[in-house]
């Protein structure tokens, strides 16, 4: 996109693209609504379910994203410069995109629950283990969900908001900490139980 080119706006996350663009405007909006779709989609299930695994999942979701702007702040590696000013992004840190880890996190926490070895107890928190859906369907969320992340990564260099490192370092950043929270959650699962508790209390 060439400087002074006229932009329009995705609004509800202010993400900018070239006026006319059609594949600018499909860009912009994958990179903002499908975080949105899938935060409200997490929070929806774990509010109608009210389950352990669902809470933790939500609670891995949140630390991660938080993760991700504490190692914005630590590298401290501006956005790419070419667009930085129609887009408003002059002197803001890029390394990882949040977008990207946001998603990376979502599609890997997906597969590793819906993957989860037959051992026992799968996520903590749980005495008895759900029934798993059948593999094709397994296959097709977590590869649409796979899909999806890559999506969004994608639109986040299109459009000039980060570079190509700065997206893969937030796919990995994202599903290693979907990875290693899937092994430490189970030390939280006394809290969501409790907090689940409360919140049966107040409705």
């Amino acid at each position: 996109m060439a400087a002074g080119t006229a932009l329009s706006t995705v609004g509800l996350c202010d993400v900018r693209y070239a006026a006319g663009d059609g594949l600018g405007r499909a860009a912009a909006l994958v990179g903002a609504l499908a975080p949105v779709w899938a935060a409200a989609h997490l929070g929806g299930v774990a509010w109608a379910r009210r389950e352990p695994r669902t809470v933790l999942l939500g609670a891995g979701l949140v630390a991660s994203h938080a993760g991700s702007y504490v190692l914005k702040a630590l590298l401290r590696q501006e956005r790419p410069r070419a667009r930085c000013e129609e887009l408003g992004t002059c002197g803001e840190f890029g390394l990882p995109s949040t977008h990207a880890s946001f998603m990376a996190y979502v599609a890997a926490a997906a597969a590793l629950e819906l993957f989860a070895a037959e051992e026992g107890g799968g996520t903590a928190g749980r005495k008895r283990r759900p029934r798993r859906p059948p593999a094709a369907a397994r296959w097709v969320v977590s590869g649409g969900l796979a899909a999806l992340a890559a999506a969004v990564a994608w639109s986040r260099v299109y459009l000039g908001y980060h570079s190509v490192g700065q997206v893969l370092a937030g796919l990995a950043s994202g599903a290693a900490f979907a990875a290693g929270w899937r092994r430490v959650q189970g030390r939280f699962a006394p809290l969501a139980v409790r907090c689940l508790e409360l919140l049966g209390r107040v409705a």
